[in-house]
């Protein structure tokens, strides 16, 4: 009879045990994609606090100021109509413009990948918005990229934790198949005895 609970329980734990190594197998590969995404996207918000910085800096220059200031939308605080007729093309030798400087220093930043804040900001760059507008947007990137990186590494942290349990349950399964094979073996030596 005590023969028959302990084969009982020694299939019982072998089959803990594979679920156990079937989750951890599934766990694994899992973990290791997430952590793979997460450092793509730290590599990716690095480069983008980067440009956002860099745009920035160049926003509040001097010379954005006086451009700004000499922007009617900014100086006197209305705008006319949007017109799309190209009124005259001019070629000059003289710097690029602050905003130009900005539109291209963001499009660079964003590469083949559009993300959705940067274009974003982009669009406000093209469509000639006020200044403060920009800042604005470009603030609320930066709240959502430090929200994206606290989000990521709380499921980072869910993913080493939970591979911590499975590998401690998978232990304990495998100690107490060993010491249910040992309490087996010692039966069949005295029942055989």
């Amino acid at each position: 009879d005590e023969l028959a609970t302990k084969k009982s329980q020694l299939s019982s734990a072998e089959q803990e045990k594979a679920s156990d190594e079937d989750f951890l197998a599934e766990l694994t590969p899992m973990c290791e994609q997430k952590a793979k995404e997460y450092e793509q996207r730290n590599m990716m918000r690095k480069s983008e606090d980067a440009a956002i910085s860099e745009a920035i800096a160049i926003l509040n220059k001097d010379s954005a100021f006086e451009t700004f200031g000499k922007v009617e939308a900014t100086s006197e605080g209305t705008t006319g109509p949007a017109s799309f007729l190209q009124r005259a093309r001019v070629r000059s030798s003289r710097p690029r413009s602050v905003r130009k400087q900005v539109q291209l220093l963001l499009q660079a930043a964003c590469g083949n990948e559009r993300p959705l804040h940067l274009v974003r900001v982009l669009t406000l760059l093209e469509a000639e918005n006020p200044f403060s507008t920009v800042l604005d947007e470009i603030g609320k990137m930066l709240t959502l990229i430090v929200e994206e990186g606290a989000a990521d590494k709380k499921q980072l942290d869910w993913c080493k934790a939970e591979r911590d349990a499975s590998g401690k349950a998978l232990a304990a399964k495998e100690t107490e198949i060993e010491e249910l094979t040992t309490q087996i073996e010692g039966l069949v030596t005295i029942i055989e005895a």
